[in-house]
């Protein structure tokens, strides 16, 4: 799915500090030293002047950001290439730069929220651009700019407060990364190239990198200011968040909290050398993210799924729906089918849309084909729900698959070690596209 069904659609164009339950903040990180690094500590530098943009600050402000910047250096064991730029905007104004930001790069919004709609996770009246960007108005607290290497952030008054210090270093930390290993490029065309899942753990590699820091820097805080920080993060208005739908929140934590876990992983192993280490070649999968130990020998089958034409649609997208994706999927629905989605070998899938309504093709192929069978299971067990068929009709078709016909259409069908899924808000259109696969 498009960064974790495209939930964490800013991500594709900036790199955000959200605070959704005060995650991101009060990420726990073991000061267990690594056994060994090669990297070679940045020296503390100097600035002789301010960074760009920060030229009509107050006084307290520019000696927060003289500061930060050698302490960031510091922490992550790299040096700026040159000074970044550095933007300030009040709690207001850096919510609506994320809002223009998104409503003038969100596309395809019709065509995501049929498919939320056809999967059950949104309801029939949820507007999806309006209440995304309603969350991330309220949630991010600063992001870097991928394309023009600009840096915002927010500052309530004359000084930073702690919390907005450590989203200080959390964004300083991306600037520098990308400025030392030039991300940027490679970043951007796994969205280009419609990679959705690989840009997701890509992500989780870049937000695990900057939290890490973070939380090194909150580490050093003294106490009081550790209280403050605390005490501000959980003053903020996180009702936007919590009243979500799951999918969304998950989606939104999952580059803070397991990119978290798996550039910790690695830190601790070898320290910030590798770290820099998956910047030359990060991790393929969002497999390989919930896992650690997956990457970087555990690779994603190539799962080839024939782009078929449904006369009435329009191809919308296709991509790898991944492991994350399914767990998404099933945690919302199911309460979870953990087993189910750790199986995951490979996946394949095509959206078609007709302005209306949405046709979801899926290939998923298992670890094993006792994965797949598990996974057919839960597919059964979410459509059941879903479509409100608790007896679906045998299918004729060499898997025996299972069809879900009432308002909206499923097909799920298991050979061997794949299974394939159509799920259709018109079930005309289900039908059809099902017999495009007369295999299954």
């Amino acid at each position: 799915m498009r960064s974790q069904l495209r939930l964490a659609v800013v991500a594709a164009l900036v790199l955000v500090s959200c605070t959704p339950s005060n995650q991101a903040s009060t990420t726990s990180i073991s000061t267990t030293a690594p056994e060994a690094t090669t990297s070679t500590a940045a020296e503390t530098t100097t600035l002789l002047t301010l960074p760009e943009g920060t030229e009509e600050l107050p006084e307290g402000l520019r000696a927060d950001i003289a500061r930060l910047i050698p302490s960031t250096e510091a922490l992550r064991e790299l040096t700026f290439v040159f000074p970044p730029t550095i933007t300030v905007l009040t709690s207001d104004e850096l919510s609506q730069r994320v809002i223009d930001l998104l409503e003038e790069e969100y596309e395809d919004a019709e065509a995501d929220e049929a498919l939320y709609r056809l999967l059950g996770l949104i309801g029939p009246e949820y507007d999806l651009v309006e209440n995304i960007t309603a969350l991330l108005g309220a949630q991010v607290a600063g992001f870097y700019d991928l394309d023009t290497q600009e840096l915002v952030v927010r500052a309530r008054n004359d000084e930073f407060s702690p919390l907005e210090e450590a989203t200080l270093v959390h964004e300083l930390t991306h600037a520098l990364t990308d400025q030392v290993h030039a991300f940027n490029d490679e970043y951007n065309e796994l969205f280009d190239t419609e990679r959705f899942d690989e840009a997701s753990a890509f992500q989780s590699v870049l937000e695990g990198d900057a939290t890490l820091v973070e939380s090194l820097f909150v580490q050093q805080l003294n106490p009081e200011e550790q209280q403050e920080l605390l005490e501000e993060a959980f003053a903020d208005d996180n009702s936007a968040f919590e009243d979500a739908p799951e999918f969304i929140q998950d989606s939104l934590i999952f580059p803070y909290q397991e990119g978290t876990a798996f550039t910790q992983a690695k830190w601790v192993e070898g320290g910030f050398a590798a770290i820099d280490a998956l910047y030359e070649a990060p991790p393929i999968s969002t497999e390989q993210i919930l896992t650690p130990t997956d990457y970087p020998s555990d690779v994603p089958a190539a799962v080839d799924l024939p782009n078929n034409e449904i006369d009435g649609y329009e191809h919308s997208e296709g991509s790898v729906w991944g492991e994350q994706g399914f767990r998404l999927m099933f945690d919302q629905i199911l309460g979870g089918a953990d087993n189910a989605a750790e199986g995951w070998g490979g996946d394949s899938y095509d959206v078609y849309f007709n302005g209306a309504d949405a046709v979801l093709v899926l290939l998923y192929q298992g670890d094993q084909a006792s994965d797949a069978a598990e996974m057919a299971s839960s597919l059964n067990d979410y459509f059941r729900i879903v479509t409100g068929v608790n007896e679906p009709v045998a299918d004729a078709g060499p898997g025996g698959g299972a069809v879900y016909s009432g308002a909206d259409y499923a097909f799920v069908s298991n050979v061997g070690d794949r299974v394939l899924l159509v799920a259709a808000g018109d079930p005309g259109a289900g039908a059809i596209a099902r017999s495009l696969y007369p295999e299954f």
